[in-house]
């Protein structure tokens, strides 16, 4: 047996060392799965778009059937205001229509089978249970004065602090071994001709010894390797700070492009408002014979493409949150991760899901 009585500390730092890369360790995981997350929702979320298309488009073509229907009845019945080329015009606007309908089911279907082989499911299991859509108009909390705290759930940070102390810690075990250290050693023998002798006591031998090892004609390689690991220190520390500073980058960013966006979402709103005034207005002055078939093609344009942009407005609102709950380490309510164990926390997925 052998104690090592450790009296400048290094097996302590290089114990501490360990226990601090463990846990940095489990928080690069935590990261990860984050990252994973943050994807899955993204991927979630442009499924969903695709389906407000594709009901935009069949809206569409069904908005553009009428138009055709109602103008062919009245070339048909002789109307004077009505000509061949009118009908043409409004089947060319539904079989164009139309046309759009089958590449957004197919790009549904592939988005969907995208998150079945992230879920790892069986291709098609997400479609029979996807209903799609998602609201924008919950308010993202005012985080002004408190971005540092906050950062605090973010496991990236975290793990680059847990490191850079880790550092430090082998630093102290590299100076610990420049010092002599003492160390004990015991022996017990057991020593017999038969399994009588053996257990007789008198033919027992015991040691007990100690020494002390110094640290000599080392030829400069333990200073040396105080001087690496102090170097190490240095650069964890300077990643440290880089990775603080990315990631209040990323907060600032994802929290200007959720607001510049969201001031977007007001004026594409009240933009369709006014394109479906328009289309309204339009409609009735054909049906009364006050307007052309190319004026209400240019109103049911305008309105599609208002009703489109707001629907991918929503979208980048949507992926600007994700990137804001995944800038803030998945949560907002300023938790700590120290805090925070592996099964808790709030989730990315446990926001955006709604």
């Amino acid at each position: 047996a052998s104690f090592d009585t450790d009296i400048w500390g290094g097996l302590r730092s290089a114990e501490r060392a360990a226990i601090l890369n463990a846990q940095a360790s489990h928080l690069t995981l935590r990261a990860t799965a984050q990252r994973e997350v943050a994807t899955l929702a993204r991927n979630w979320v442009s499924a969903a778009t695709l389906k407000k298309r594709l009901d935009l488009a069949q809206t569409t073509s069904e908005s553009f059937s009428a138009t055709y229907s109602f103008t062919n009845e009245r070339y048909r019945a002789g109307s004077q205001q009505t000509s061949a080329s009118d009908v043409q015009i409004a089947l060319q606007n539904l079989e164009t229509s139309l046309a759009d309908i089958p590449d957004l089911e197919s790009q549904l279907k592939r988005q969907l089978i995208v998150i079945d082989e992230q879920l790892t499911r069986l291709p098609g299991t997400t479609s029979e249970e996807f209903e799609g859509g998602y609201s924008v108009e919950a308010d993202v909390p005012s985080l002004l004065g408190r971005p540092i705290g906050l950062l605090s759930t973010r496991p990236d940070v975290a793990a680059a602090e847990l490191r850079y102390k880790a550092a430090l810690e082998d630093v102290g075990a590299a100076k610990a071994n420049l010092y002599p250290n003492v160390s004990l050693s015991a022996s017990l023998s057991l020593q017999g001709e038969t399994i009588d002798d053996i257990f007789d006591w008198d033919g027992h031998v015991a040691n007990l010894a100690s020494s002390l090892t110094a640290p000599v004609f080392q030829g400069g390689r333990l200073k040396s390797q105080v001087r690496l690991e102090q170097a190490q220190a240095d650069e964890l520390a300077s990643a440290f700070a880089r990775t603080l500073l990315a990631a209040l980058s990323d907060v600032e960013g994802a929290l200007i492009d959720l607001n510049g966006l969201q001031t977007e979402r007001a004026l594409l709103q009240s933009a369709l408002s006014t394109a479906e005034l328009s289309n309204i207005i339009s409609m009735e002055r054909y049906r009364q014979g006050l307007a052309t078939i190319l004026s209400v093609q240019e109103t049911q344009r305008s309105l599609n493409n208002a009703r489109l942009n707001l629907i991918l407005n929503e979208q980048a609102i949507m992926n600007a949150r994700i990137e804001l709950y995944q800038s803030m380490g998945g949560s907002w309510d300023g938790e700590s991760s120290e805090t925070m164990s592996p099964q808790s926390g709030t989730s990315i997925t446990e926001t955006v899901g709604q």
